[in-house]
């Protein structure tokens, strides 16, 4: 079988300092980054919104194929409704480059759920303590 990699971006609990990191541990991490769009706050995780021109900040990792599914099910992707779908984005990675790369789309917004103001789940997590 063969064994795809793919670049994915995270942005709230799977990320270093998230409360299910240890998910990431076949992972390879690549660099810290951002895509564009805004966050919202849903319950004890974030939700991406894809529109926007704030900067959404996040970590950017090599996957593979079974890792990608266990993430997928984490994510709520299979659930009916799903709780989020996984797309493709542009990421600007620390160095200035720009990379195509996977992420997880909120799906079930609602007018209660808070906007994480500053694009980085963690630190607002922390400000809010």
């Amino acid at each position: 079988m063969n064994n795809h990699l793919y670049l994915i971006f995270i942005y709230g609990t799977l990320r270093r300092g998230g409360r299910a990191h240890h998910l990431m541990q076949a992972a390879e991490f690549q660099s810290k980054g951002s895509i564009s769009g805004r966050l919202v706050h849903v319950d004890q995780y974030p939700g991406l919104i894809p529109c926007g021109d704030q900067q959404v900040m996040g970590e950017l990792y090599l996957v593979g194929d079974q890792l990608l599914n266990e993430l997928d099910r984490y994510e709520g992707c299979l659930e009916s409704p799903p709780h989020y779908l996984r797309q493709e984005t542009m990421a600007l990675l620390e160095n200035g480059e720009k990379k195509s790369a996977l992420v997880y789309v909120f799906q079930l917004l609602e007018p209660h759920h808070e906007e994480v103001e500053n694009g980085d789940w963690i630190e607002w997590m922390e400000s809010i303590k």
